[in-house]
Parts: structure tokens; C-alpha cells; sequence
């Protein structure tokens, strides 16, 4: 069977049509991975007892799942089991933040390891408790140290939206797969997938490369100040 073009260029344009769904499974999963992985980063640098190593176990434990086995586990209990009203989406999302929640926090525990003690030090000596030591000195300063990290996060969690097909998700792959199925030209469609897929990620490295530069020049000029 030849290489048909035309229909690798007719799934790429079927598949584009996933790429906002895609794209937003996986945005939302980051941001709850932000917003989650941030606390249990620092319950463990400031190692507080018992949910220190409640956190870790935790972590270890989540490091060790492959996120398809999340996803089906999920699926399985929540609405197999539990008989939940909740959509494949729902649960696509829930098990992506698990997996974002457990990187983020390794993410950001690593940036603030990297952070002189001294800035705390100076911190605490001009007056500042623990709170505004983290809002005004250590988190402006590992954001930028996070960025590339958070990068990888992100185009890990667009990739790993494609598991979501096992459980209905139509997404990039299952777009171009199901219109492979009409006529098993799977190569073409695979060719389409993997386009968009090497689109989107150039994309954002792109984006948060500009990110990165803008703090960056931001703390260049602070330092001069």
C-alpha cells in the first residue's frame, strides 16, 4: 500500500480539530499540579512533622504508577465501581493532576533547595517571618528556576493525554486513529498525529523560553537597581 499524502493531510486536519480539547486536559492538570505541589514542597523542605513523611511516601508511591494504570484504576473505581456521574474527561484530569501534583512538587522542592541559605538568613534579619520571606524573596526566585522543568511538565501532560483514548477521550491520537479505521492507513494517520504533536511542542519550548528570558531580564535589572 502506497503512502497516500492526501490522506495523511485529511487526518491532520480532522486531528487539529482535538488540539484545544488536548490542550486544555492538559493545562488544567498543570495548573492543579501548581497549585497542589507547591504546599506539599514545602511541607517537606521545611520538614514538618508526620505530613513530611506522609508526602513522601506519598510521592514515592505515585512516582512508581505508570499514568495509564492511574487512569484505568480511576476509571475503574469511579465509575465502575462507584457507579460515579463523571465524565471521561473528569477523569482524565484527576489522574493527570496526581501525576503533575508529584512532579511539580519534586520541581519546586529542588528550586528551593537551590536557594542560598543566606536569603533566609537576611530575610529573618530585617524582620520578615516565614510567610513574607516566601511571597517577597524565595518565590520570585524559583520561578524562573522552575521554568524549564515546568516546560517538560507541560509537554509530558499533552503527550499523556492521548492515554485518555483507552477510557473515550477523542483526542489528537484517537481523532487520527478512528479515521485511520475507516481504511487502515494507520502510517498516514500516525505521520498526522506526530506532526501536530512535534507542533505544539516546539511551540511551547518557545513560549516558555520567552518566559524565562522576560524574568530573567527582570532579575538582571532588580540586581542592578
Amino acid at each position: 500500500m502506497n503512502f497516500s499524502f492526501q490522506f495523511m493531510f485529511e487526518v491532520f486536519l480532522a486531528a487539529l480539530g482535538a488540539v484545544p480539547k488536548t490542550v486544555f486536559l492538559a493545562v488544567v492538570s498543570v495548573a492543579i499540579g501548581i497549585v497542589f505541589g507547591l504546599p506539599v514542597a514545602l511541607v517537606r523542605f521545611y520538614r514538618i512533622r508526620v505530613a513530611d513523611q506522609a508526602f513522601k511516601w506519598f510521592v514515592t508511591i505515585i512516582k512508581g504508577i505508570p499514568a495509564v494504570l492511574m487512569m484505568l484504576t480511576l476509571y475503574l473505581l469511579l465509575i465502575s465501581n462507584l457507579k460515579l456521574k463523571i465524565s471521561s474527561e473528569a477523569v482524565t484530569v484527576i489522574a493527570l493532576s496526581i501525576m503533575s501534583t508529584t512532579g511539580m512538587s519534586e520541581i519546586f522542592r529542588g528550586a528551593l533547595n537551590s536557594i542560598d541559605k543566606s536569603q533566609f538568613d537576611a530575610a529573618y534579619s530585617v524582620g520578615h517571618t516565614t510567610a513574607p520571606t516566601l511571597l517577597r524573596v524565595v518565590l520570585p526566585q524559583i520561578v524562573p528556576v522552575s521554568i524549564p522543568m515546568l516546560c517538560n511538565v507541560c509537554i509530558g501532560m499533552i503527550k499523556a493525554v492521548a492515554l485518555g483514548s483507552l477510557i473515550g477521550i477523542v483526542d489528537i491520537m484517537n481523532t487520527a486513529v478512528l479515521k485511520a479505521s475507516l481504511n487502515y492507513r494507520y502510517l498516514e494517520a500516525y505521520f498526522a498525529a506526530a506532526i501536530i504533536y512535534w507542533a505544539l511542542c516546539i511551540l511551547m519550548e518557545q513560549a516558555f523560553k520567552a518566559v524565562e528570558r522576560s524574568f530573567n531580564k527582570r532579575i538582571r535589572k532588580a540586581r542592578v537597581c
